[in-house]
């Protein structure tokens, strides 16, 4: 239907090229109908998800927000979707609270520092540890690709081995026990290429209708709209805002992984990145509630921190902006051929009792003793 609109309005133009419809004014046409095309495609995904009749008033006052907010509160203990989706980093967590609904989570850095790697161990404990349903949309690899990555992960051997056909009789025994951990992981990868912002809009609607509860896309940079914008900050400026819709819409967390400038490569010093680093738009900071970067000081020559502690194997997750909670860092042990990624303190037993306590509890019910922050 959408190509054969515009089949029309190109052959329109052909047949009147003396008339008013040439040049600008056939541009601005086409870009009104792609809006119109964009407008019915959601409409039309939205009318499968939901079948309720909405009025067209949708603002709320501030006593129905209370009603609802109070039934939410004494819910609570009853259903844990209400509840921030925790990464099962201890240190993460303790700073951010979790990833809440219809937040926009932005993680960034430079090539090589760990964003596929570190977004593969985030969905991995989504879907595992709370079997929470993960939408993960590759916008440069392919569902198999990714699928071996995050193989790889449980198999325990290098990303050369695996694909070299290195692999031994005991690894195959160990690819069939872990194929029932895989089964069960609620991981979805999209199928294909994704040709612009607009088709990823429509299958990220089709993802939460299936009862996906957090998206990933990895990621922004790779983002094209079909509409026409003046510059290259105007339209990550117009995808930025419509995921901010969708997610505060459809109430699910969407985490976006970023480039960085190569700002970060010429500055002095220990090459840490910082919100000025985030590549293409200043909309990204302005409309993403939680900014991370992550920063391997080890590939820029660091061996050693300020104290002499060492930085081989290190990944950093510097929280840079955080709507929800505190700013600080995170250190993880990142395991390059396998691509696991653990964090450098074992706490493991103080944040499985935190778990316990949040699932068992009030929050206003917990002792100083029970809080682990």
């Amino acid at each position: 239907m959408a190509e054969q609109i515009k089949d029309i309005l190109k052959e329109l133009m052909e047949k009147n090229q003396d008339s008013e419809l040439t040049g600008n004014n056939y541009r601005q046409l086409l870009k009104d109908m792609n809006k119109i095309i964009s407008e019915i495609r959601n409409r039309y995904y939205k009318s499968k998800i939901t079948s309720e009749v909405q009025d067209d008033f949708k603002m709320s006052s501030v006593s129905e927000l209370y009603e609802m907010n109070m039934q939410s509160i004494k819910d609570a203990e009853k259903r844990k979707d209400t509840m921030p989706l925790l990464t099962h980093y201890y240190r993460l967590d303790q700073l951010t609270g979790g990833f809440f609904k219809g937040e926009v989570i932005v993680i960034g850095g430079r090539p090589s520092q760990g964003k596929t790697t570190f977004a593969l161990n985030l969905a991995k404990h989504f879907a595992r540890m709370d079997k929470i349903p993960v939408a993960y949309f590759t916008l440069e690899q392919s569902a198999e690709y990714m699928y071996c990555r995050l193989l790889k992960q449980y198999l325990d051997v290098s990303f050369q081995k695996l694909y070299s056909g290195q692999i031994n009789d005991e690894d195959i025994v160990t690819l069939e026990k872990i194929k029932d951990i895989l089964d069960q992981m609620p991981i979805f990868f999209n199928n294909g290429a994704i040709n612009s912002f607009e088709q990823l809009e429509m299958e990220i609607i089709q993802a939460i209708s299936n009862n996906c509860k957090i998206v990933f896309i990895d990621y922004l940079q790779m983002m094209k709209s079909d509409f026409h914008f003046h510059n290259r900050d105007l339209e990550l400026s117009y995808i930025m805002r419509r995921i901010k819709q969708i997610a505060i819409e459809y109430k699910v967390p969407f985490i976006l992984f970023s480039q960085l400038n190569r700002s970060v490569e010429m500055r002095s010093g220990n090459k840490r990145p910082q919100l000025s680093d985030l590549r293409d738009s200043g909309e990204i900071e302005q409309v993403a509630d939680k900014v991370f970067f992550l920063h391997r000081p080890e590939s820029y020559g660091f061996i050693v921190d300020e104290e002499g502690n060492s930085l081989q194997g290190i990944l950093e997750l510097i929280i840079a902006k955080n709507k929800t909670g505190n700013t600080g860092e995170v250190r993880f042990l990142l395991n390059g051929d396998t691509g696991i990624i653990k964090e450098k303190e074992n706490q493991e037993s103080v944040y499985e009792s935190f778990l316990f306590t949040r699932d068992s509890k009030r929050l206003g019910d917990l002792t100083d003793e029970d809080k682990p922050f």
